[in-house]
């Protein structure tokens, strides 16, 4: 073997060698993280209770309630919900109106979306 073939195969040993202290420190590295912790959520009927009172009292009232509280007519709202709808994205707790109406709600008024 010439210097250069000696060269080219220490080299290709020393990569090796390097790559696999990186992944035996990267395994160890994976196994001193602490466990993630899941998010529970406790019951929570009372606040959706009071979420579709204010929807059904404040929002859901008439035409002119429509226009001013969600910035859209009826037939455009029911539009916007059924893409949502059909493309799947909504998907939590509540139906896909609720959701939208406090998005607009929120967005078309810059509040808070709180009830406390």
């Amino acid at each position: 073997m010439d210097k250069k073939q000696q060269l080219l195969l220490y080299t290709a040993a020393t990569h090796r060698l390097l790559s696999m202290m990186a992944m035996v420190i990267q395994s160890r590295k994976r196994k001193r993280r602490e466990p993630v912790e899941t998010i529970t959520y406790a019951p929570i009927e009372e606040r959706d209770r009071m979420r579709i009172e204010y929807l059904n009292n404040k929002i859901w009232k008439n035409d002119v309630t429509y226009v001013n509280m969600l910035r859209l007519n009826r037939a455009s709202f029911f539009r916007f919900c059924k893409l949502f709808r059909d493309r799947g994205l909504l998907q939590v707790h509540l139906c896909v109106e609720p959701q939208v109406a406090m998005f607009l709600n929120t967005v078309g008024h810059n509040v808070r979306n709180r009830l406390t």
